[in-house]
């Protein structure tokens, strides 16, 4: 724990690391590693591994061996759909000699999952092949990547993207022929080699639901000529997120392109494990630590993500940038008729987290989410082709995507004009509330907060004016 506040300290003074130096420094004792190895062989647990930082180590075993040598009841658990697996109920334990410096043992109650944060409009489904495309409708949604970037002063810009690459955390993976469509139907450069599928575990993935589709379409298209990579994790436990987390800071410690990462998953941060939440919140930091920016969405549940007033974790880190969702309208013409906060965009307080000091200019102690917002209602939604159809899909899980592939866009710019890519976004965002940076969204709520002049915990700063914003960053040293 002293290693990870000193780390922050750090990170907070807005220094950039190199992976070498957070893996030299800021490192457990690495006995005290090798002594844990040793004792879950010698206890019979198999496939084990180390993270990359040293900071975890990955192991499977029956349900009756965990019980014995984690000395924990393990149950029989059936969900609401009659799925059925097993879990502790109750707490693990290691043998002291061992336990001294570990903060958790995770991945006990498999039946907590993170949650994509992608909505479909049901009621649409236009067309079986997204090449009908001239049966589309200008200014009128599902909107197609050149009517969102006219919405937000995007267009006849001369950065694409180009040597920049955006990572994407997510279970499955995007069918290649959906993309080509995508593409095609945007007017965009048919090019599979920019996207490449990494299977983080090894294991057969699930076949696409949506949110990887939406997640590598879009950044795609915003960023048309940047690197994809699709990490995919199998599944959305816990454990299997955190080893996808642990491969993009394996890869962006070595890829000096790999800034600017999409994350559409989050649950409500009391539903967090505060084990679970720390394993998660160092690799986080780690990342920020190198010069990545996590773009992650707010929540599709307004100011009550389960019923209960609470933010999204990893949203309310105060190590991402936290994206929330606003209904943008266009006109025949594509201009913008009007943006209002969406009533589904997570925000609030965090319980957990206290305000970063790039928030100390907004009243309260806690750190406020989101940070920023983009298009997100599903009935002004995005053009999203999956398994060979048209759909109309929204969600703050549209939002983080889109913002990812600006990064890339600022990125671009920034190196062109031979400058380092950009650190730490909000260190220099909330500086900029009320600018010509930024649209501020007045008008909307999402059921306790109310947007308004301002920050405010509907659609945090506003929506950005991407020329004026890669001109500002272009300005900056």
């Amino acid at each position: 724990q002293d290693k990870q506040d000193l780390l922050q300290q750090k990170i907070d003074s807005g220094q950039v690391l190199t992976i070498g130096e957070l893996n030299s420094t800021f490192v457990p004792d690495i006995k005290e590693v090798t002594d844990l190895i040793n004792w879950l062989k010698q206890n019979g647990f198999k496939n084990i591994k180390q993270s990359n930082d040293k900071c975890n180590v990955y192991a499977t075993s029956t349900a009756d061996n965990i019980s014995q040598k984690l000395s924990c009841e393990i149950v029989a658990v059936e969900d609401d759909l009659g799925k059925e697996t097993v879990a502790a109920k109750t707490i693990p334990s290691l043998p002291i000699e061992l336990s001294s410096n570990i903060s958790s043992i995770n991945g006990l109650q498999p039946f907590i999952l993170k949650k994509k944060r992608f909505q479909k409009d049901d009621t649409i489904r236009h067309f079986n092949k997204a090449t009908k495309f001239d049966t589309m409708v200008k200014g009128k949604p599902p909107y197609i990547v050149n009517e969102l970037l006219g919405g937000y002063n995007g267009l006849g810009m001369t950065y694409s993207g180009v040597n920049q690459t955006i990572g994407i955390l997510i279970d499955a993976a995007p069918y290649n022929s959906d993309l080509t469509k995508f593409w095609q139907a945007n007017g965009l450069p048919n090019n599979l080699s920019r996207v490449t599928i990494v299977n983080v575990r090894g294991v057969s993935l699930p076949a696409p639901s949506g949110e990887e589709s939406l997640d590598a379409e879009w950044t795609s298209g915003v960023a048309k000529d940047a690197k994809i990579k699709v990490y995919c994790t199998g599944d959305l436990n816990f454990t299997s997120l955190d080893q996808g987390l642990d491969k993009i800071y394996y890869d962006a410690g070595i890829d000096p392109t790999l800034r600017q990462v999409s994350i559409s998953l989050g649950l409500g941060e009391t539903f967090m494990s505060s084990g679970e939440l720390n394993t998660e919140e160092t690799k986080y930091q780690r990342l920020r630590a190198l010069g990545v920016n996590c773009f992650v969405s707010s929540g599709d549940a307004g100011s009550n993500e389960g019923g209960i007033l609470q933010v999204n974790y990893p949203a309310s880190s105060t190590n991402v940038v936290a994206v929330g969702g606003t209904r943008l309208t266009l006109n025949n013409l594509g201009n913008v008729s009007s943006e209002v906060a969406w009533t589904g965009s997570g925000g609030g307080n965090s319980v957990k987290f206290n305000k970063p000091t790039w928030q100390n200019s907004i009243s309260g102690t806690k750190r406020m989410v989101p940070d920023i917002s983009s298009i997100a209602d599903p009935a002004t939604g995005a053009y999203v082709v999956l398994s060979g159809y048209v759909y109309q899909f929204g969600g703050t899980s549209w939002s983080a995507p889109v913002w990812a592939g600006i990064c890339a866009l600022i990125n671009d710019a920034r190196v062109k004009a031979g400058k380092s890519r950009i650190g730490f976004l909000p260190t220099y965002l909330y500086g900029l509330i009320g600018s010509q940076n930024f649209r501020d969204i007045t008008s909307g709520k999402n059921g306790a907060y109310t947007a308004t002049t301002g920050y405010d915990k509907v659609t945090g700063i506003g929506t950005l004016n991407i020329k004026n914003l890669i001109t500002y960053f272009l300005s900056q040293p």
